[in-house]
């Protein structure tokens, strides 16, 4: 097995949102943490960024959000379309590091980011959704969006990066 994980439009515009504001301090602790797991194992952290956010790529609304923290090994992706996978190279990107697992993150949890959780499952990749790594439009869709699909706790994600790494 091999694994990496994705952060879906976590961007300044979108976080500035009010609805999505109060989430993202929790929201971005998980990340973060989960994110420090995957390159301290030396496995894809990618970000995904939507190319309408802001005023389109290289603006300040289409950067990662401030709280998200970045390393010079990420990986980035600008996508057009809800799903991750759609019309980009993120299937090819993650051929390229053999994985066969996806753990993906971000906002909006009822678009976006299940729409790149259905694109996974439809190319073949496994995947789940990181436990308190989500945002959405509320509380009450987030918890309904995590009812309803895998999750996985950052405590089970570092137990299964430490196996791959023995």
């Amino acid at each position: 097995m091999n694994v990496a994980f994705l952060i879906v439009d976590v961007q300044k515009e979108y976080v500035e949102e009010p609805m999505f504001k109060d989430q993202l301090k929790t929201a971005a602790m998980y990340i973060n943490e989960v994110s420090g797991y995957f390159r301290n194992a030396k496995r894809p952290v990618i970000h995904i960024q939507h190319a309408t956010a802001g005023d389109g790529k290289g603006t300040e609304g289409f950067k990662v959000a401030d709280e998200i923290i970045q390393k010079d090994s990420d990986i980035y992706m600008t996508k057009a379309y809800g799903n991750g996978f759609w019309k980009t190279n993120l299937e090819e990107t993650l051929k390229s590091f053999d994985v066969d697992y996806v753990i993906i993150s971000g906002l909006s949890a009822s678009s976006c980011v299940l729409a790149t959780l259905n694109g996974a499952t439809e190319r073949g990749f496994k995947a789940s959704l990181l436990q308190h790594g989500l945002l959405g439009n509320s509380l009450e869709s987030v918890k309904l969006i995590e009812n309803e699909r895998n999750l996985i706790s950052f405590s089970a994600i570092k137990y299964i990066l430490d196996l791959l790494n023995q």
